[in-house]
């Protein structure tokens, strides 16, 4: 018999800044049917995630969410109390930390799992102990959830690989409104920062850290000045900025609004990343119409197809990088391919808006309903 009741859904993630992860939540939880589900989330910190995502007419729980030896067993209890009091009957977490927490805490409840780990982070670690050891803990939250998501079919590559045969898996990647970026006008970015408006502007946008590559992106700005001394550079976002040369401008976080607005004023996205999921910034990107010049890894090759949709270079490969952003300077005849090709790519692969969330929608229902 299936139970007709409104689904409460717990969404968690480690912590509540705002972040790839966050607007992915963000992205479900606006467009889920409020009349067939509850939303919970959960998280850590005191981010700007919670306001955002209670907006959206989510229930909020501040709680830690850690496996780390001293904080794991009280992460536990806590997210355990959370489960019980609340009724929960899905847990969606997001990355390894909320996964291995969750399967604990729901250890003896009628909470049904599902897991997006947002890429697999053992790939993305360098020490062969710590990537053997969280490539066990990530084979362990597999083998004791109801689903696993990826968003890349890349990613479910490699978990074909690791996870349990019989285990539900399904690729649900993030899904996009191209036209609500084109209300965005992208005339005062320049202003703002004093960038002249024949400069030709080089952007990153993701936050300032060993993952999004900042050295790269560093060496990659030295090699364009040697040929055009008047380029900028700009990175927005916030975190280790004395990671990056003292020439670079950036702006620190910008809203979703201010982010686009510094595409459209640009001449092309540079994306030095060394791992990624499924770069919501490459669709935002893509949409707008700003050439894309980025690392091959990860499911970035998913999206951007060298010479179709933009143009890749071996991660940390700075030479590389540097003389294919030289290459599209000025011209525009391959600019107009990119940008014709890359929305095509979008509107066939990654709209309507309401995509993501329909997916998700039908997977909860359907872990719900295999209760009864």
């Amino acid at each position: 018999m299936v139970n007709n009741k409104k689904i409460i859904v717990l969404q968690i993630e480690p912590v509540s800044g705002l972040g790839g992860v966050t607007h992915f939540i963000e992205h479900i939880v606006r467009f889920l049917p409020k009349k067939l589900f509850t939303i919970h989330f959960a998280a850590s910190g005191k981010g700007e995630t919670f306001s955002l995502l209670q907006k959206q007419g989510a229930v909020i729980h501040t709680t830690l969410v850690d496996y780390s030896f001293w904080n794991f067993f009280s992460a536990v209890v806590a997210l355990r109390r959370i489960i019980k009091k609340e009724n929960i009957d899905i847990i969606h977490a997001h990355t390894a930390k909320a996964g291995l927490l969750s399967v604990y805490a729901a250890r003896g409840t009628t909470s049904k799992i599902i897991f997006t780990g947002h890429g697999w982070r053992f790939l993305q670690l360098q020490n062969l102990l710590k990537r053997s050891i969280i490539f066990l803990l990530e084979r362990y939250i597999t083998q004791h959830v109801s689903a696993l998501t990826y968003l890349t079919k890349k990613e479910q590559k490699i978990g074909m690989s690791i996870v349990p045969e019989q285990l539900n898996q399904y690729v649900i990647p993030f899904s996009i409104d191209p036209g609500s970026y084109q209300l965005i006008p992208g005339t005062s970015f320049r202003k703002k920062n004093f960038i002249s408006s024949e400069a030709f502007v080089v952007l990153m946008v993701g936050r300032i850290t060993y993952q999004k590559d900042p050295q790269t992106f560093g060496r990659v700005a030295n090699l364009i000045l040697e040929k055009i001394p008047t380029a900028r550079f700009v990175w927005v976002g916030e975190g280790e900025r004395e990671s990056l040369p003292s020439f670079v401008t950036i702006t620190g976080h910008l809203s979703r609004e201010g982010v686009a607005e510094a595409m459209k004023e640009s001449n092309v996205l540079l994306f030095t990343s060394q791992f990624e999921g499924l770069p919501i910034v490459l669709l935002e990107a893509m949409t707008i119409g700003i050439p894309i010049i980025a690392a091959n890894v990860s499911g970035i090759p998913e999206i951007i197809i060298e010479g179709i949709t933009g143009e890749l270079f071996e991660k940390s490969d700075a030479k590389s990088a540097a003389k294919k952003v030289l290459a599209l300077y000025n011209d525009k005849i391959k600019i107009a391919n990119y940008k014709e090709n890359a929305i095509k790519r979008i509107l066939r692969d990654f709209t309507p808006v309401e995509k993501t969330a329909n997916s998700f929608a039908i997977l909860y229902k359907k872990i719900y309903d295999s209760q009864y």
